[in-house]
């Protein structure tokens, strides 16, 4: 079973000024696979090994400013 992640966890992981509010946009606006990360309980839960690719549509969408992944 894979290891997951809340948004929020996420952001701190990614550091850099990575937001859960532009994490959480980027799922609405289809740039991240809904279907990896779903919403259990009211909260989507992230497996450790998509954050790579979450910091990267970050980076692509200005929202970051040149962080290194801790996960």
């Amino acid at each position: 079973m894979p290891d997951f992640l809340s948004v929020g966890q996420v952001a701190k992981a990614i550091g850099g000024g990575a937001r859960p509010c532009d994490i959480t946009n980027l799922f609405y606006k289809g740039r991240l696979r809904e279907d990896l990360c779903p919403i259990l309980g009211g909260r989507r839960m992230v497996p450790r090994e998509y954050v790579a690719q979450i910091a990267a549509a970050l980076r692509r969408a200005g929202k970051l400013r040149g962080a290194e992944v801790g996960v």
